[in-house]
């Protein structure tokens, strides 16, 4: 008798997979903040619109590391997935720590932005039961 694989799935470590997420969550998050100064700095998009910039990126940079997670580790989705969410908002807290002194301004907002981001790629690959089974008793001819 031959050992019955957990899911079939082969995957990397826990940690691994996390911190690979959370590296391209920042890749991510960087490459977007350069295409967004790119386009202020053209006049494609006014100064105001900044803000939706960085929202747009950060839910972009969250969702892209949660999925690549996942898809790394191949099981348990919502607690890698919440994992790499956690590790990539303390990126972003130390980043601020380190360049700008400290001066957290709308932190519970980013902290929403990438928990939405997280949860949305979470959910995405949940499967339901199919929902119940209505079988027809067939009664055999008396």
């Amino acid at each position: 008798m031959g050992a019955n694989p957990r899911n079939g799935k082969k995957g990397i470590s826990l940690p691994a997979g996390v911190a690979a997420g959370i590296a391209a969550a920042f890749a991510v998050t960087l490459a977007g903040a350069a295409i967004v100064a790119w386009l202020i700095d053209g006049e494609r998009i006014s100064e105001e619109a900044m803000g939706y910039g960085a929202l747009a990126v950060l839910l972009l940079s969250a969702g892209t590391g949660a999925w690549i997670a996942s898809a790394l580790v191949g099981h348990q989705r919502l607690l890698v997935c919440g994992l790499t969410g956690l590790g990539y908002f303390l990126i972003l807290l130390s980043m601020t720590a380190l360049f700008f002194s400290g001066q957290y301004q709308g932190v519970w907002v980013t902290a929403l932005v990438v928990l939405a981001g997280c949860l949305g790629v979470s959910l995405v690959g949940l499967k339901g039961a199919g929902g119940p089974k209505h079988r027809r008793r067939h009664i055999t001819s008396r």
